[in-house]
């Protein structure tokens, strides 16, 4: 899972710096879409964190976890009532 959300972290700086620089050189050539593509750049730069985030919290909260013991030990490792 670490790398999963290293690789993610990767690709969305990796998106978003290319939105910049593109933004950017359209700026200086004087084209008429750049205010357009600065508001989606600025709009990513909001929404992706937010949504990776959201996918993050949902995945841990729908994760299935192991029932456990008063003891604290998972109750499947424990042994079958040998003394």
């Amino acid at each position: 899972m670490k790398y999963i959300k290293r690789a993610g972290a990767l690709l969305s700086a990796i998106f978003l710096l290319s939105l910049y620089g593109i933004t950017f050189y359209l700026g200086v050539t004087g084209n008429e879409k750049t205010t357009d593509l600065l508001m989606a750049s600025i709009l990513c730069t909001v929404l992706i964190p937010v949504v990776l985030y959201a996918m993050i919290r949902v995945a841990k909260a729908s994760a299935p976890t192991l029932p456990t013991d008063d003891d604290g030990k998972d109750a499947e490792t424990e042994d079958s009532g040998t003394p």
